[in-house]
């Protein structure tokens, strides 16, 4: 299977050199990170919301573009998989002596690579924006420390690191849709009506834990009320274990479910 994955990836790889949207895509991150750091800046720098604090900033700035990741994530796998049934290009692969579940496993890894470079893309670049127009300081009440700046990093990174966790649940379930569908636009719509099934759903407190689109929000959330200094909505160990928890399970439950669809899908198509 090794060797069969290594075959995937490497024609993965391939491919993705000679897209133009390679290029493009990371451009526009930059580009969106850029406007939405400037936006969430100035409107702190009025006033109208927050506070002038890097930490805050770049919070509320990456809360936000996790949506878009989210998003970014589930076109992606829609058109790695689904648009390799739409294209016929499935053929050949599967009727080399390559593997389904290899070439199942090598998709679900490019696409949660690819949205991990965007990630750290905007992550770096709203975090530097950030440092060199606020800057990184302790969170003090009068004379009375609140956070100091190196307990912050710390929980900025973990935040960052629960949400590419999932980011990649998101992949893997887009996955389990895009097996069932000949065409990208069919496994695209169908997660984005789930999704906003989901948002619906997380009217419901008990139900709310359980969903994929909690694991996306929740930690910038969660970070964003520290760094202004507010109560958390709770304990850092409960939202580390439920965020992981919960994504794991999703994983989990959506490549076994995408795998058994690829194991039966026919390619008459």
């Amino acid at each position: 299977m090794a060797n069969d994955l290594k075959k995937v990836l490497s024609a993965e790889w391939f491919k993705a050199r000679g897209r133009k949207t390679t290029y493009i895509v990371p451009a526009l991150t930059i580009l969106c990170s850029v406007v939405l750091f400037f936006a969430v800046g100035y409107a702190a720098g009025k006033d109208w919301i927050g506070l002038s604090s890097g930490f805050y900033i770049a919070s509320v700035s990456m809360g936000w573009l996790v949506n878009a990741m989210a998003f970014v994530a589930v076109v992606m796998t829609g058109f790695q998989i689904s648009g390799e049934f739409a294209m016929g290009t499935v053929k050949p692969a599967w009727t080399r002596p390559v593997s389904r579940r290899s070439w199942y496993f090598g998709k679900l890894i490019a696409c949660s690579a690819g949205v991990t470079f965007l990630f750290l893309i905007s992550f770096l670049t709203i975090t530097a924006l950030a440092g060199l127009k606020f800057g990184y300081s302790d969170l003090m009440e009068k004379d009375y420390l609140v956070h100091s700046s190196s307990e912050m990093w710390r929980s900025l990174l973990v935040v960052s690191a629960l949400t590419i966790w999932s980011l990649w649940s998101a992949v893997a379930a887009t996955s389990v849709f895009a097996a069932f569908f000949n065409r990208p636009g069919g496994a695209i719509a169908t997660v984005i009506a789930v999704s906003l099934a989901m948002t619906l759903l997380a009217i419901i407190p008990a139900a709310r834990p359980l969903l994929l689109s909690t694991c996306l929000t929740q930690p910038f959330e969660q970070m964003t009320a520290m760094s202004k200094g507010l109560p958390l909505p709770m304990e850092w160990g409960t939202l580390l274990w439920r965020t992981a928890a919960c994504a794991g399970i999703w994983t989990l439950v959506s490549v076994l479910a995408g795998w058994a669809a690829i194991a039966k899908k026919e390619i008459t198509f």
